[in-house]
């Protein structure tokens, strides 16, 4: 089970992007 989910950035839309994702991840499997 994911309990959390570490997403690294740089400030680029790229990560912007990435962050996004995973909050929707986070949100769905609950971590």
């Amino acid at each position: 089970m994911v309990k959390k989910i570490l997403v690294p950035t740089d400030g680029s839309e790229h990560a912007r992007r990435a962050i996004d994702l995973a909050s929707d991840l986070a949100f769905r499997y609950d971590a």
